[in-house]
């Protein structure tokens, strides 16, 4: 027998083998490979089954509530609102104060010599400063008032502008341009518009309890029938009022058809100038 023979009864060189140790044969490291990722995603499932049985899962936070807009409003701007009231209130109390005086101004004219000399100057000077406190009052009012209504206006405008950068496509469909440009145009300018005019919530039952109250201390009981004539005119005011918000309404419908006819428009006319910018 040759050593090549010998060799191969043996079993081979050491280097056949420590080869053969290093490399098991192919079926069995299969087997073992396909056991051992059996065993692992086994582990990784009861660890994953662990996981979520000891931690409880988190609970969805409830969907947040639309926040009106006049209590945001209203908490933002009610301590100049207030004070614009206030100062309004003073000048309606003064004015009523002007009938007082002429009525002893006219039994001052009529008896002079029951009344001594410097009464006439005090009515004068009085009806001086009753004048000049009303118009104090009247123009702090507007101007407070008006102030309010553009701070509030203004913080509008901005707070459309803004949610109209992070409209969605759903929403850029249903409002469209037009009726954005209506909104920061026409319905901020209307709550500015009604700021100025707040002040008539607060001023107008005073005003009207103090007519009345001299009315009949002047004239009784028949300042009655000029009440019911006013109250009748009620009904109609509110069918006017009505019918000019109607026509307000469709106004602003078509306004809001021209303004998307006229984006329409121009987005058509941008494709050609493009087309002939990129031709030049």
């Amino acid at each position: 027998m040759t050593r090549s023979s010998k060799t191969k009864l043996n079993g081979g060189t050491k280097t056949d083998r420590a080869e053969s140790e290093k490399t098991p044969l192919l079926p069995r490291s299969i087997g073992r490979s396909g056991e051992v990722t059996a065993l692992s995603r086994s582990t990784s499932r009861s660890e994953k089954r662990g996981r979520s049985e000891s931690t409880p899962e988190r609970p969805k936070p409830p969907p947040r509530r639309p926040v009106p807009l006049f209590r945001c409003l209203f908490r933002a701007f009610y301590p100049e609102l207030l004070y614009s009231s206030f100062i309004r209130i003073c000048g309606d109390c003064v004015q009523f104060a002007n009938p007082v005086i002429l009525n002893v101004l006219i039994d001052y004219t009529e008896n002079k010599d029951k009344y001594p000399e410097w009464v006439g100057y005090t009515l004068v000077a009085g009806f001086f400063a009753v004048t000049f406190i009303i118009s104090v009052c009247l123009n702090q009012n507007f101007y407070f008032a008006s102030n309010i209504g553009m701070k509030i206006k203004t913080a509008l405008v901005a707070t459309v502008y803004k949610k109209t950068l992070h409209m969605s496509n759903e929403a850029k469909r249903q409002y469209t341009s037009g009726a954005i440009v209506n909104l920061m145009a026409v319905d901020c300018q209307k709550m500015q518009s009604v700021t100025a005019q707040l002040w008539v919530l607060l001023s107008a039952p005073l005003q009207i309890c103090l007519a009345f109250y001299f009315l009949n201390d002047k004239l009784g009981a028949s300042f009655l029938v000029g009440v019911a004539i006013i109250l009748l005119q009620i009904p109609l005011n509110i069918r006017v009022s009505v019918a000019a918000r109607r026509y307000q309404a469709r106004q602003l419908g078509l306004k809001d058809q021209r303004l998307k006819l006229i984006s329409e428009v121009l987005s058509g006319m941008k494709c050609p100038f493009l087309t002939v910018l990129q031709l030049a």
